[in-house]
């Protein structure tokens, strides 16, 4: 997952990405639900965890091959935000 400002993207060549996971156990487990390290992302066809702890940057034009899938509302990217 991608996580980038419309307004600020276009003036830097790195963006922040947040690896996806889609396993039950980041949505139910205590542990996980209760730490602010996995959020929850239940939206269109993405049903998963968001793993904040490995947050990195990278130049999406080097990284990226595929296209973009979801955009994320911005309940979400608030709630991304806040971390």
């Amino acid at each position: 997952m991608i996580c980038c400002e419309a307004k600020i993207g276009p003036f830097f060549n790195t963006v922040l990405i947040v690896p996806i996971s889609s396993p039950k156990k980041y949505r139910v487990a205590e542990k996980f639900v209760k730490s602010p390290l996995f959020m929850e992302i239940d939206q269109e066809e993405i049903y998963a965890a968001a793993l904040l702890q490995h947050v990195k940057a990278i130049d999406p034009t080097v990284k990226m091959k595929g296209n973009i899938k979801v955009r994320l509302d911005e309940a979400n990217m608030k709630k991304l935000a806040q971390f």
